[in-house]
Protein backbone atom coordinates (compact mmCIF):
# COMPACT_ATOMS: atom_id res chain seq x y z
CA UNK A 1 0.00 0.00 0.00
CA UNK A 2 1.24 3.63 -1.07
CA UNK A 3 1.78 6.41 1.69
CA UNK A 4 1.71 9.67 1.22
CA UNK A 5 3.90 12.22 3.73
CA UNK A 6 2.56 15.57 4.88
CA UNK A 7 4.94 17.89 7.16
CA UNK A 8 3.35 18.46 10.62
CA UNK A 9 3.33 21.97 11.66
CA UNK A 10 2.52 23.53 15.27
CA UNK A 11 -1.24 22.50 14.61
CA UNK A 12 -0.37 18.95 14.35
CA UNK A 13 1.60 19.15 18.04
CA UNK A 14 -1.28 16.82 19.97
CA UNK A 15 -1.32 14.52 17.05
CA UNK A 16 2.58 14.06 17.14
CA UNK A 17 2.45 13.68 20.84
CA UNK A 18 -1.02 11.13 20.84
CA UNK A 19 1.74 9.27 18.41
CA UNK A 20 4.71 9.18 20.30
CA UNK A 21 2.64 8.34 23.20
CA UNK A 22 1.43 5.15 21.00
CA UNK A 23 4.83 4.51 19.67
CA UNK A 24 6.68 4.85 23.67
CA UNK A 25 4.43 2.41 25.15
CA UNK A 26 5.69 -0.37 22.62
CA UNK A 27 8.82 0.31 22.51
CA UNK A 28 8.77 0.52 26.33
CA UNK A 29 10.22 3.98 26.11
CA UNK A 30 9.56 6.69 29.31
CA UNK A 31 7.19 9.13 28.22
CA UNK A 32 6.96 11.88 29.82
CA UNK A 33 4.56 14.23 28.18
CA UNK A 34 6.25 17.73 29.67
CA UNK A 35 9.73 16.65 28.03
CA UNK A 36 7.92 15.33 24.41
CA UNK A 37 5.63 17.91 24.05
CA UNK A 38 8.54 20.66 24.48
CA UNK A 39 10.11 18.97 22.10
CA UNK A 40 8.08 18.65 19.64
CA UNK A 41 7.00 22.12 20.18
CA UNK A 42 10.62 22.68 19.45
CA UNK A 43 11.48 20.42 16.27
CA UNK A 44 7.68 21.82 14.54
CA UNK A 45 8.67 25.62 15.37
CA UNK A 46 12.57 25.60 14.01
CA UNK A 47 13.26 23.76 10.62
CA UNK A 48 16.67 23.51 11.62
CA UNK A 49 16.01 21.06 13.53
CA UNK A 50 14.23 18.71 10.88
CA UNK A 51 10.80 17.94 10.38
CA UNK A 52 8.33 15.96 11.32
CA UNK A 53 6.25 14.40 8.66
CA UNK A 54 2.53 12.72 9.41
CA UNK A 55 2.31 9.31 7.31
CA UNK A 56 -0.96 8.73 5.55
CA UNK A 57 -2.50 5.43 3.92
CA UNK A 58 -5.17 7.03 1.88
CA UNK A 59 -7.00 9.57 4.42
CA UNK A 60 -5.95 7.64 7.37
CA UNK A 61 -2.98 8.86 9.98
CA UNK A 62 -0.86 5.90 9.58
CA UNK A 63 2.08 7.06 12.19
CA UNK A 64 4.56 9.55 11.68
CA UNK A 65 8.46 10.00 11.63
CA UNK A 66 11.26 12.40 12.55
CA UNK A 67 13.73 13.13 10.52
CA UNK A 68 17.08 15.29 12.60
CA UNK A 69 19.74 17.25 10.56
CA UNK A 70 22.78 16.01 12.07
CA UNK A 71 26.44 16.74 10.86
CA UNK A 72 29.20 14.35 10.54
CA UNK A 73 32.61 14.64 8.86
CA UNK A 74 32.39 10.75 8.18
CA UNK A 75 29.48 11.26 6.65
CA UNK A 76 30.68 13.95 4.31
CA UNK A 77 28.74 16.67 5.92
CA UNK A 78 25.12 17.39 6.88
CA UNK A 79 22.70 14.03 7.18
CA UNK A 80 19.37 12.83 8.11
CA UNK A 81 18.97 10.57 11.61
CA UNK A 82 15.65 9.14 11.52
CA UNK A 83 15.14 9.57 15.13
CA UNK A 84 11.70 7.84 15.07
CA UNK A 85 9.45 5.93 12.77
CA UNK A 86 5.70 4.58 13.81
CA UNK A 87 3.29 3.10 12.00
CA UNK A 88 0.17 1.88 14.20
CA UNK A 89 -0.62 -1.33 14.50
CA UNK A 90 -3.32 -1.52 11.45
CA UNK A 91 -1.42 -0.76 9.03
CA UNK A 92 2.13 -2.33 9.52
CA UNK A 93 2.68 -5.29 7.09
CA UNK A 94 0.95 -3.80 4.54
CA UNK A 95 4.15 -2.24 2.48
CA UNK A 96 3.32 1.65 3.88
CA UNK A 97 7.02 1.47 5.65
CA UNK A 98 8.57 0.71 2.57
CA UNK A 99 7.26 3.56 0.78
CA UNK A 100 7.47 5.95 3.41
CA UNK A 101 11.02 4.88 3.73
CA UNK A 102 11.25 5.77 -0.11
CA UNK A 103 9.44 9.11 0.06
CA UNK A 104 12.02 10.04 3.13
CA UNK A 105 15.06 9.19 0.52
CA UNK A 106 13.15 11.49 -1.66
CA UNK A 107 12.68 14.29 0.72
CA UNK A 108 16.40 13.82 1.75
CA UNK A 109 18.17 13.94 -2.13
CA UNK A 110 15.67 17.07 -2.25
CA UNK A 111 17.23 19.09 0.61
CA UNK A 112 20.62 17.76 -0.54
CA UNK A 113 21.30 15.33 1.96
CA UNK A 114 23.27 12.36 0.77
CA UNK A 115 23.34 9.95 3.78
CA UNK A 116 20.65 8.98 6.13
CA UNK A 117 21.04 6.97 9.78
CA UNK A 118 18.54 5.42 12.06
CA UNK A 119 18.33 3.55 15.25
CA UNK A 120 16.60 0.04 15.47
CA UNK A 121 16.22 -2.06 18.95
CA UNK A 122 17.60 -5.24 18.63
CA UNK A 123 14.50 -6.64 19.00
CA UNK A 124 12.58 -4.78 16.17
CA UNK A 125 13.28 -7.74 13.71
CA UNK A 126 10.21 -6.60 11.95
CA UNK A 127 11.65 -3.31 11.38
CA UNK A 128 15.46 -4.33 10.73
CA UNK A 129 14.04 -6.21 7.85
CA UNK A 130 12.20 -3.17 6.59
CA UNK A 131 15.32 -0.76 6.57
CA UNK A 132 17.34 -3.59 5.17
CA UNK A 133 14.88 -3.78 2.05
CA UNK A 134 15.45 -0.31 1.59
CA UNK A 135 18.80 -0.49 1.66
CA UNK A 136 20.01 0.05 5.31
CA UNK A 137 23.22 -1.30 6.81
CA UNK A 138 23.74 -2.77 9.85
CA UNK A 139 27.34 -0.89 11.36
CA UNK A 140 29.99 -2.86 13.42
CA UNK A 141 29.67 0.19 16.21
CA UNK A 142 26.72 0.97 19.12
CA UNK A 143 25.34 4.09 19.50
CA UNK A 144 26.00 5.34 23.21
CA UNK A 145 24.52 8.16 25.53
CA UNK A 146 24.61 9.83 28.25
CA UNK A 147 22.66 11.94 29.38
CA UNK A 148 24.10 15.47 31.07
CA UNK A 149 21.20 17.07 32.08
CA UNK A 150 17.42 16.38 32.49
Amino acid sequence: MDSKLTPAGLKDLELVVTLMQEFYKIEHLEFAPHFQRRAVKEILGNSNFGTVQIIYAGDRVAGYVVMTNCYSLEFHGRFVLIDELYLREGFRGRGIAGSAMEKIEEICLEGGIHAIRLEVAKTNVRAQKVYVKAGFKAEERDLMTKWIKE
